[in-house]
């Protein structure tokens, strides 16, 4: 929030959450493009508001209600696992595709057995280069001084593991509609095979995602700003319909 000269609010900028640290208290705020690479120079010290502060600039921090901790929790908290299975399941694919599906299989080392130190080495780096939805249906490499002391390489039966991702993925989809409170027709999933696209069931399912998802975060939205103007309510969201044309009032 930055201040004119009469102490008037007069341009408000959102800043992304993730971008922002706070002490425990949330006296002090501290703001940084990229935390990974932050150091004395990168990081920014804001001021926080209150309604005292009438001039230069200062961070509002709205976090919402979900959480009595200094950092919001997001509405899909329930359905982050089920997120990131998701999106190993979609690697999971991508990668036995770009290999031509080549089954998995098993190493046999067939020069002696080494100490357990080598061999929890060797097993960790054999883990860490070839397990994994990234090297999904890879093929394993050796370099050999013999082929008596050579490295074999025995296939694994194909046990239908795309199959049980897929079902996988009908789990997660549920866990991800749920934790969003939203009926999966809006996006154009149908509840059962065989069933048809029907236009009042999603004209039903959009209702009531805006109804119980999308008003209440407007709500939030409204009560913040009227805060910082200490008005009843600052500013009015114009309902979207799925039947007319977006029109785009601008804010008095």
């Amino acid at each position: 929030m930055i201040f004119n000269k009469l102490g008037e609010v007069n341009e408000i900028y959102y800043i992304d959450i993730r971008d922002v640290r706070s002490n425990k208290e949330r006296t002090k705020f501290y703001y940084c493009k990229d935390w990974k690479k932050a150091n004395r120079d990168s990081i920014i010290e804001v001021e926080p508001w209150n309604k005292e502060f009438h001039s230069g600039s200062c961070l509002f921090y709205f976090k919402g209600h979900k959480t009595r901790g200094v950092y919001p929790v997001p509405m899909y908290n329930g359905a982050i696992k089920a997120i990131e299975t998701q999106a190993e399941i979609s690697n999971y694919h991508l990668r036995n595709i770009k290999n031509n599906f080549t089954p998995g299989g098993i190493v046999n080392f067939n020069n002696g057995v080494p100490s357990d130190e080598i061999k929890d080495d060797i097993e960790r780096r054999i883990k860490d280069k070839y397990t994994g939805t990234d090297n999904a249906g890879s093929l394993i490499v050796a370099w050999n001084d013999s082929k008596d002391n050579a490295v074999t390489f025995e296939k694994l039966q194909d046990v239908n593991l795309d199959k049980k991702y897929e079902q996988l993925r009908q789990d997660v989809y549920k866990e991800i509609f749920i934790s969003w409170k939203v009926q999966p027709q809006l996006f154009g999933f149908l509840t059962s095979e065989g069933s048809l696209f029907n236009k009042d069931q999603y004209k039903e399912a959009f209702e009531l995602f805006n109804k119980t998802v999308i008003s209440p975060i407007q709500d939030d939205i409204v009560r913040a700003v009227s805060k910082i103007f200490n008005v009843d309510k600052a500013f009015d969201f114009i309902p979207f319909s799925i039947y007319n044309d977006i029109k785009i009032n601008p804010i008095e």
